[in-house]
């Protein structure tokens, strides 16, 4: 199975009716009030992905990630809590690392897709998750917004 990645995805590429709806609430957000900020993203907003959501802060002083918030499906479904970590501290993190140094870059979001996730002991093989940066006062990316979709292996042997 090959991990895919999409930098700043078109409705069409994003392959999970969840994620693309997130996407949309993103999407409808920066077009009505500029650059999505955490404000915009109230509970009422969020409350039907709220399990399956993260939050990270972005430590520009640093260059790290910490995780301020974390669903209680994202929870579950990856067997650790991860509220109050650094992502750097974390087990097989280093492709979550480079995409969020990715998206604070470039202020774009990203579909990625097909992840493996053979180390988390669980049923499913894999989890889509689309990040969407959040802008700070000053413009720059503060926050890192998660939706995540876990799967079976459902994949051609291809792959």
């Amino acid at each position: 199975m090959t991990a895919i990645l999409i930098e700043n995805p078109t409705d069409s590429e994003v392959s999970c009716p969840r994620l693309l709806r997130f996407l949309e609430t993103w999407q409808s957000i920066k077009a009505t009030e500029g650059l999505p900020k955490r404000r915009h993203f109230t509970f009422r907003l969020l409350k039907d992905y709220l399990p399956d959501l993260a939050i990270m802060d972005v430590k520009n002083e640093t260059g790290r990630f910490l995780v301020s918030l974390v669903g209680t499906r994202y929870t579950e479904m990856v067997g650790q809590e991860m509220t109050g970590l650094h992502i750097d501290e974390m087990q097989h993190t280093e492709e979550m690392m480079k995409r969020c140094q990715r998206l604070v870059e470039t202020g774009l979001p990203y579909f990625a897709t097909r992840n493996p996730l053979n180390w988390a002991g669980k049923d499913y093989k894999s989890y889509s998750i689309l990040g969407v940066p959040l802008y700070g006062e000053d413009e720059t990316v503060s926050k890192i917004l998660f939706c995540v979709s876990f799967e079976s292996m459902q994949y051609a042997a291809s792959d």
